[in-house]
């Protein structure tokens, strides 16, 4: 069944997709694109996020014996198997994506000190950052 096509979504004057996205057809609405005639190419793709949590959290997630003293074990060797399986899985996760060859990923945590720009009052954070390459085994500086 068609539907009408929204005025923001309309086709460019050149026919294109609106903006020249690639997996929107020209009445804005998404679509699979081939792939199969693109080359090999090296690829690397780095994704950023912040967990805001208070002093005390971020003391016993980083402690010594995080691993021994929490229920569930050591929080940040959980997250860091959890961004590399997402890693693995982006084909699954986000829609119209193809399969990607990951040759490397890397997920690196690090807790700014308190006060730092964007934290308030007794507020602490962990800063993380994943990082993925295709076709070069020397990535990250290994």
């Amino acid at each position: 069944m068609s539907q009408p096509t929204p005025p923001s979504a309309a086709a460019s004057p050149a026919g294109e997709a609106p903006g020249g996205l690639t997996h929107l057809d020209e009445h804005g609405r998404a679509h699979m694109v081939a792939v199969g005639h693109k080359p090999e190419t090296e690829r690397s793709a780095r994704a950023r996020g912040r967990v805001l949590l208070s002093a005390s959290a971020l003391a016993r997630i980083t402690s010594e014996d995080a691993a021994q003293a929490l229920p569930k074990g050591d929080v940040l060797q959980v997250a860091r198997l959890a961004g590399i399986q997402a890693v693995k899985r982006t084909a699954d996760l986000i829609p119209l994506c193809h399969p990607l060859r990951i040759t490397a990923v890397r997920v690196e945590f690090s807790s700014p000190p308190a006060g730092a720009a964007g934290l308030v009052g007794d507020e602490r954070a962990i800063d993380i950052t994943v990082e993925a390459k295709d076709k070069d085994d020397k990535m990250f500086g290994r």
